[in-house]
């Protein structure tokens, strides 16, 4: 039986990735697609959790990292493993510039839920790459860092004199003793 009018055209279905979508012929021959097809539904449920939590952030308790009274938090950036939340700041003390970056690891690509404690380890390998860097390459240009989300993580020279004091003693001591210097 013969139709008269355009021929229709079939398009392959496809699922959707980040970013875009992925034909059902092209996911039978990637790798690690599985994961990579549970990226978008869990995207929007971490971005709902930090939607509704939006006022939490801007009540973080930043006041003994970097001296500050009250903030704001601005646009979202997502980049590859990381969310950064920008925080304006009214009246801060220790500093001229008035935003810093809150970088929060993105569940679903650094493997939370099937390895817990993958977010805490990446912030750590993080902090301790800047340290590194900052102590070792100081002509390469880096982001300020003022601390990190671990309960006693701060960088040394913002923490309390005597702390800091300990943790350069200690520095001393390995460093005289020929031990790598951990971060």
């Amino acid at each position: 039986c013969a139709t008269s009018g355009p021929a229709s055209t079939l398009e392959a279905p496809t699922l959707p990735l980040l970013p875009g979508k992925i034909t059902l012929a092209e996911a039978l021959d990637a790798e690690n697609i599985l994961s990579r097809l549970a990226y978008p539904s869990q995207r929007f449920e971490f971005f709902l959790w930090i939607f509704q939590h939006r006022k939490d952030f801007e009540a973080i308790p930043l006041t003994r990292s970097v001296g500050l009274a009250k903030s704001k938090s601005g646009d979202m950036a997502v980049l590859t493993f990381v969310l950064g939340v920008p925080i304006y700041i009214d009246n801060w003390s220790k500093s001229p510039r008035t935003r810093v970056l809150l970088r929060i690891p993105l569940p679903y690509k650094v493997g939370e839920s099937e390895y817990p404690g993958n977010a805490d380890e990446k912030l750590r390998t993080e902090a301790a790459t800047f340290i590194w860097i900052e102590d070792n390459c100081p002509a390469i240009p880096i982001p300020h860092l003022w601390g990190f989300g671990f309960p006693a993580f701060m960088k040394p020279e913002n923490a309390p004199f005597m702390t800091r004091m300990i943790w350069y003693l200690q520095h001393a001591v390995i460093s005289f003793l020929g031990s790598p210097l951990a971060c």
